[in-house]
């Protein structure tokens, strides 16, 4: 082979080379390309579903945010029940304890009245022991009695 036949071959690889680089690059601007799309697409994707899951979220928190609205509103109503519930037996007990009270004033009252009555009878009894004194047994009575009789 001669140098003019091996500068054809070395060209033609040369030529083939480039052909190769060339198509080399256009398969990978092609494949970039490619990639582009289909990374907007699964952007696109995940945005979607991204907006989505957030909606599904919304629902979900709205719907927890009911619930605790509603047991909150039917806890409200309980405790009310429960406060009128103490506060009339609250009524009751004072209403009662106002009774007693009444009661314990009449009975102050009548205390009063019996130590009073009491103090009649002792001042009474002192005057029937006083009276009792000055008056003459049964035994001096009957004495008496026999010597009138005698005489």
């Amino acid at each position: 082979m001669e140098k003019e036949d091996l500068n054809i071959i070395l060209k033609g690889q040369k030529e083939q080379r480039e052909f190769f680089e060339k198509a080399l690059d256009v398969q990978g601007e092609k494949f970039q390309e490619s990639l582009n799309v289909q990374g907007a697409k699964i952007y696109k994707a995940i945005d979607v579903q991204g907006e989505k899951f957030q909606e599904s979220l919304n629902v979900q928190g709205a719907k927890i945010y009911k619930a605790i609205d509603v047991q909150g509103e039917k806890f409200q109503r309980h405790l009310g029940v429960v406060i009128e519930e103490q506060n009339s037996k609250i009524q009751f007990l004072a209403e009662s304890i106002g009774g007693i009270d009444k009661k314990i004033d009449i009975n102050k009252e009548m205390i009063g009245q019996n130590a009073m009555n009491i103090e009649i009878v002792k001042s009474d009894v002192k005057s029937i022991k006083q009276d009792l004194l000055q008056k003459v047994d049964r035994e001096e009575f009957n004495a008496l009695e026999k010597k009138l009789n005698k005489a």
